[in-house]
């Protein structure tokens, strides 16, 4: 699409996905599609490091995980809501970031995948052993003071912008010359270096942008569910999803977090309704697997190549023999 017509067909897409809480739904399809749009921003968040570097961490979920204590701990020790501490949440995410990714992010492959799933270890056994924020008992939240069905469509909303705000990020860096810096370091991370890229502080700014939406998502997480604790603000199965969903889809690619995280989400919450818990995971496992055998390169890679190859045949028809 053009511009004009890209940026039309947005705004309308968005504004018919705003309304949706006014049809009257039933209150479980308002919450799966605000799950929908956090996975979308996670998987996005992911994506801004992991997609346009190839430096695939594992540690997102600390950035997560630091969001929804931050503004836990600002609701009940002071009594300020999170529509205003959940930035403060990505903030904090941020100065971690920092402090995580100057040293690790010189490390390649492997080291560097093994060094941020250690940290978010580490700080799960902090916030267990921390009794300031709770320890392994976590923290208690109050409920938004609304009707549940009200309560529901504020979350629905929240999640929406901030999956549109990550997307509309991801997009627009792709288009931009530190995106295309970033897709160099990703292809030949040397020879980038040697035309002029500033390799490190790419990538520094790269890691700083994946971690402060999952650290404001991670803070809303948080009031949506009234509770907290180090097992799950933590959980490491957090970080293999949106890495999972981003390659899904497509990692590298601002569309493919969004048809991974459909996809995925969508496909677990209908399998744990119809399978057993303890067959649905392997059914799901085997699914996704078949997937990625056939589609290595995702499902937006995927569609781009039958696109290619379409086009190809079409020019053979088209030329004179």
């Amino acid at each position: 699409m053009s511009g004009r017509a890209g940026w039309a067909a947005a705004v309308l897409g968005l504004g018919l996905l705003a309304v949706f809480p006014f049809l009257g739904p039933q209150i479980y399809f308002v919450r799966l599609l605000a799950g929908l749009y956090m996975q979308v921003a996670l998987a996005e968040s992911w994506n801004l490091l992991g997609g346009y570097t190839g430096y695939l961490s594992l540690g997102q979920v600390t950035f997560f995980g630091i969001g929804a204590y931050t503004s836990a701990v600002c609701l009940s020790t002071y009594g300020i809501s999170p529509f205003l501490t959940a930035p403060l949440g990505g903030v904090l995410a941020v100065l971690v970031a920092v402090a995580i990714g100057y040293p690790s992010l010189r490390l390649r492959g492997p080291y560097f995948s093994v060094t941020t799933l250690s940290v978010a270890f580490l700080a799960q056994v902090a916030a267990f052993n921390t009794t300031q924020v709770g320890g392994g008992y976590g923290i208690q939240l109050p409920s938004l003071p609304l009707p549940i069905w009200q309560t529901e469509a504020v979350f629905y909303w929240v999640f929406l912008g901030l999956a549109a705000a990550v997307v509309w990020c991801a997009r627009a860096m792709e288009r931009s010359r530190f995106g295309l810096a970033l897709l160099a370091i990703r292809n030949d991370e040397e020879a980038a270096e040697v035309f002029g890229v500033d390799v490190v502080r790419a990538k520094l700014k790269a890691f700083v942008l994946s971690a402060f939406f999952p650290g404001v998502v991670g803070g809303m997480f948080a009031y949506q569910i009234s509770y907290i604790d180090p097992r799950s603000s933590f959980d490491i199965g957090l970080s293999i999803d949106m890495l999972l969903m981003a390659m899904f889809g497509g990692a590298g690619r601002w569309a493919g977090p969004i048809v991974g995280a459909g996809v995925v989400y969508l496909l677990a919450q209908t399998l744990a309704f119809v399978i057993p818990s303890e067959l649905n995971r392997v059914v799901f496992g085997g699914i996704l697997v078949l997937v990625v055998y056939a589609m290595p390169q995702g499902i937006m890679g995927f569609a781009e190549g039958l696109w290619a190859r379409r086009g190809t045949t079409a020019r053979r028809i088209r030329s004179p023999a």
